[in-house]
């Protein structure tokens, strides 16, 4: 049995999210596990990981996502994405032109919704299903403002977050200590 050629729009597109933008976090956590920097039984160390990683990951998503939606796509006569999407509100599923001289500018809801099919078929497949642990944050709201305090996420660490990984790790293990030792 062949590959399927109805898949190929999104199959090329998971390729592209990877590619240009997941690889990096892929190698980023697997340099952690290897040199045993990560635990992934270890609920603190997934904690951290997602304090860390998961505003690094939403950004990079979010600026892959809007460097897409602008690059030209050769089979369309080389217009956007964002360019169909609009185009496409100018007409009907019958070819007719439904808002003639449009005043009103597209919503910002417009655009956020943009290439989501919400008529479309639902995945069932569920061999490609990622689930990422519910993690809750082993520190009371006091240590919690501490931490953010010592550690701020949001900087460069010019190490791919790793150097911020680990401070944090080291943190909350020291905060942990002094949390257990006042209960």
């Amino acid at each position: 049995m062949g590959k399927s050629t109805h898949n190929q729009r999104i199959e090329r597109l998971w390729r592209d999210v990877y590619g240009g933008c997941l690889s990096l976090f892929y190698q980023i956590f697997q340099y952690l596990e290897i040199n045993y920097l990560l635990d992934v039984d270890n609920d603190v160390h997934i904690w951290c990981l997602h304090y860390i990683y998961l505003p690094m990951l939403n950004n990079h998503l979010q600026t892959w996502r809007d460097a897409w939606i602008h690059h030209p796509l050769r089979t369309e006569q080389n217009k956007t994405p964002m360019q169909l999407w609009i185009g496409g509100l100018h007409f009907t599923q019958f070819g007719q032109r439904m808002l003639q001289d449009a005043q009103e500018p597209i919503t910002q809801e417009e655009i956020d919704q943009y290439g989501i099919d919400w008529n479309g078929p639902v995945g069932t497949n569920q061999d490609n299903i990622v689930q990422v642990p519910d993690t809750t944050c082993p520190l009371d709201d006091h240590n919690l403002t501490l931490l953010k305090q010592a550690v701020d996420f949001r900087i460069d660490d010019g190490h791919y977050g790793i150097s911020l990984y680990n401070d944090t790790m080291a943190e909350v293990t020291r905060l942990l200590e002094v949390q257990r030792a006042t209960v």
